[in-house]
C-alpha cells in the first residue's frame, strides 16, 4: 500500500522490506545493527567476509528450506509452499552479492574500540598499497605482549578509521603514506605519540595535558580539551 511504501524509504524506516526474491537497499536493512556490526565484526577482512558468506549458502539446502517450510499451519503450506520456496531459493541465489554491498558499506567508516589497559598500536603501510593496525598490550614496564587486533585497510575500501584507545597509558605509532583519515580518540591516562610519517589526514581528540608529541607532529590537527564531550563516545 501507499503508506508501507512511503514508510520503508531510507529517510524513514529503510528496514521495512518485503519478503521478496531480491535484496533492495540492504544496506539501508542493516543500518539500525550496522554500529554494532562495525564493532564486533571489524577484524574480518573482505576474503574472510565471503568465505563465511559462501559457508553460510551452502548451508542453506533445498531440504533446509522443505523442513522450515513444514513447520508452517497446513491450510499456508499448501496455499503457498511453492511461492515461498522459490523466493526463499532466490534469495539465497542473491545473498553473497547483498552481502558482498554490505561489507563495503561497513567498511567505509571503521570504528576500532581498544581497551582501557596500556596498549602499543602500530599504524604502518601493508602489501599491496594497503594501511596495517596492529595493537598490542603492554606491561606496566612498557614491554610490548600478545598482539589482539590486526588488519589490512585498504583506501579503495575504507576512507576513514576512528581509533579508541580509552584509558590507560598508550602508545601510538604512525608511519604511513596511505591516505586513509584517521581519527584518534583518547581519553584518561597518558598517550605517546610517536608521528614518522602522516600520510592523510590526521586527527587527534585528547584531554589539554596527557597527550604528547613526537615526530612530525605539526602534520596533526589536535583537539585538545578537557570537555568531557572531547574524547566521549556516543552511542548512535
Amino acid at each position: 500500500g501507499l503508506f508501507p511504501h512511503i514508510a520503508s524509504q531510507n529517510a524513514i524506516a529503510p528496514f521495512l522490506r518485503g519478503f521478496k526474491p531480491s535484496f533492495k537497499r540492504s544496506n539501508g536493512f542493516f543500518i539500525n545493527g550496522a554500529k554494532l556490526d562495525n564493532r564486533f565484526l571489524n577484524q574480518m577482512d573482505h576474503e574472510q567476509w565471503m568465505k563465511t558468506t559462501h559457508e553460510f549458502t551452502m548451508a542453506l539446502t533445498d531440504s533446509v528450506f522443505e523442513t522450515a517450510l513444514k513447520k508452517l499451519p497446513l491450510s499456508s503450506y499448501s496455499l503457498r509452499h511453492q511461492e515461498l520456496l522459490d523466493i526463499m531459493k532466490k534469495r539465497r541465489d542473491n545473498l553473497a552479492g547483498a552481502s558482498e554491498k554490505y561489507f563495503f558499506f561497513l567498511n567505509r567508516i571503521s570504528d576500532i574500540r581498544v581497551s582501557d589497559k596500556n596498549e602499543l598500536i602500530r599504524i604502518t603501510d601493508g602489501p599491496d598499497g594497503s594501511m596495517l593496525i596492529h595493537v598490542n598490550k603492554l606491561s606496566r614496564e612498557g614491554n610490548t605482549r600478545e598482539q589482539f587486533f590486526s588488519k589490512k585497510y585498504f583506501p579503495s575500501v575504507t576512507k576513514e578509521i576512528r581509533i579508541f584507545t580509552g584509558k590507560g597509558n598508550d602508545s601510538i605509532y604512525i608511519n604511513t603514506k596511505r591516505s586513509i583519515k584517521l581519527r584518534i580518540v583518547g581519553g584518561d591516562g597518558n598517550k605517546a605519540y610517536q608521528l614518522v610519517h602522516v600520510g592523510g589526514k590526521l586527527h587527534v581528540y585528547e584531554k589539554e595535558n596527557n597527550a604528547h608529541f613526537y615526530g612530525q607532529h605539526h602534520r596533526v590537527r589536535k583537539h585538545l580539551s578537557n570537555d568531557s564531550l572531547n574524547t566521549a563516545i556516543v552511542p548512535t
